[in-house]
């Protein structure tokens, strides 16, 4: 196919170079923007999809809505424009290498796979939030910086989300491997979608291996539709539980399953591994209460049951005294009962006054204190 027009030049201000990428709507070529003497890469839009205005229109929404994206996770896009019957779009040049490239050497640490996540989701918030949908996040789709960082690329299948939809009819545009199953029935593109396709990803990342196979196109799509993928750990057990239910729920069959934005999830891989939730504090040894506010005046700390209430009375100061000289009393005959055990032949003492037995037959220290706890009741 035609590269551009033939002077390599394209609208007076990009020498075009090798060819660094091939889509189903054209190819992107690396480039040279001669007016600001920087290298660029320019996609390129297929002559034979140029001719219909509806494939048109949808590479014109892709320029504008491109342009609006802003983010270190998203490849930028400088230029749009047309040169005679070929339409391009200007963007920045990274070294070529893309995540696809790299799975090739085999599955990634978890680690990696888990920046890889939070920098895409954050390039695909800043996309929803602008009402652009990628519509095909796959790995080739993923060019990697000479740092190692990604940046999402190739919004050329995007759409603004509460624009009009362009695409030719019956045409589902993504790669079948990385679609919700919806999209496959022809469903319409969502933010979940994004995330579902996004999950695939990160699930082969980390396996080595996409969670749905088939041996053609169909056999695929029936695994999509009716086969439930091996849970990611599983497949790799001691990945980041975090991680593992990030993927597994953005992948779930049903929509209404799956997380409503890119923050949800991202709120999933950023939540507390571990979270202490500590709900007491230790006094003594052995001795621990809970953290509760204190008692308020209309608050019992330790209600007595009904069957307790014997002494209850509408008068508040006299309730408390008899409380208190309940508990003297009975600590009292705990005394008597300790010194009756220990001396049980002890000799008689001498008769006084002072020392003969009450009437009521208890002892003269007992019946002072239940005398003295009589009087303290009175009111």
């Amino acid at each position: 196919m035609p590269a551009g027009p033939s002077t390599e030049i394209l609208a007076g201000r990009y020498q075009l170079g090798a060819v660094i990428g091939r889509g189903g709507m054209g190819v992107v070529r690396r480039g040279v923007d001669l007016r600001l003497r920087r290298d660029v890469a320019v996609k390129l839009l297929h002559p034979d999809l140029g001719a219909p205005a509806d494939v048109r229109h949808r590479f014109e929404d892709e320029a504008r809505a491109a342009a609006q994206l802003s983010h270190p996770a998203a490849v930028t896009v400088f230029d749009s424009g047309e040169d005679g019957d070929v339409a391009y779009l200007v963007m920045e040049c990274l070294p070529g290498r893309t995540l696809a490239d790299e799975l090739m050497d085999g599955p990634l640490a978890p680690e990696r796979v888990h920046a890889l996540a939070v920098d895409l989701l954050g390039a695909l918030h800043a996309a929803h939030s602008l009402g652009i949908l990628h519509r095909d996040v796959k790995p080739a789709n993923v060019l990697i910086t000479a740092d190692g960082r990604p940046k999402l690329a190739d919004f050329g299948i995007a759409k603004m989300a509460e624009g009009t939809d362009h695409t030719l009819a019956g045409l589902i545009i993504g790669t079948p491997a990385y679609l919700a199953p919806e999209r496959l029935a022809g469903g319409a593109a969502t933010p979940g979608t994004d995330l579902y396709s996004l999950a695939v990803m990160l699930y082969e990342a980390l396996s080595g291996e996409k969670p749905f196979s088939g041996d053609t196109p169909l056999a695929l799509a029936y695994s999509l539709q009716t086969s439930t993928p091996t849970p990611i750990a599983t497949r790799c057990p001691g990945v980041d539980p975090r991680l593992a239910a990030a993927i597994d729920r953005a992948m779930a069959r049903e929509p209404s399953d799956r997380f409503g934005s890119a923050t949800e999830m991202l709120d999933v891989l950023s939540s507390d591994p571990a979270p202490t939730g500590v709900t007491q504090t230790v006094l003594a040894p052995h001795v621990t209460v809970p953290l509760t506010p204190p008692p308020t005046a209309n608050t019992s700390v330790a209600a007595p049951r009904p069957d307790q209430r014997w002494w209850i009375r509408p008068d508040h100061t006299r309730r408390t005294w008899l409380a208190v000289g309940a508990g003297a009393v009975i600590v009292l005959l705990f005394i008597v009962a300790v010194a009756l055990a220990q001396e049980p032949d002890a000799p008689a003492p001498p008769t006084s006054a002072t020392s003969q037995p009450a009437a009521n037959g208890l002892p003269p220290p007992l019946d002072d204190a239940i005398r003295q706890l009589e009087d303290a009741a009175r009111p």
